[in-house]
């Protein structure tokens, strides 16, 4: 899982390139949609949804795999509606951008 430039992505498109009809995912999935997070921070449990997801098109998953990706679902959905406190803003004790002329 690459975060930032798509170095392994583009050395394995290349390899790729003589076998013949392969797509190659990443960034994007299939349907040309983030497979990963682009922004914020991507844990274990974004890259088992990811290629959970992905996996589903190709392979019938076990049981436990399934219901597993519905754990991970469902607590990203809690987390999600959990609303966060929200923090005024506000400039650090010696920050010059605090001065009101």
């Amino acid at each position: 899982m690459e975060e930032k430039r798509d170095f392994l992505e583009r050395q394995v498109g290349a390899a790729l390139c003589g076998i013949g009809s392969v797509r190659l995912v990443g960034k994007l999935d299939l349907d040309s949609k983030p497979l990963f997070p682009v922004a914020g921070g991507m844990d274990v449990d974004a890259v088992a949804v990811g290629l959970g997801r992905e996996l589903r098109r190709h392979l019938t998953l076990p049981d436990a795999g399934v219901a597993r990706l519905g754990q991970l679902a469902a607590a990203k959905q809690q987390t999600l509606a959990r609303a966060l406190p929200r923090r005024t803003p506000n400039y650090c004790s010696g920050c010059p951008h605090k001065r009101v002329d």
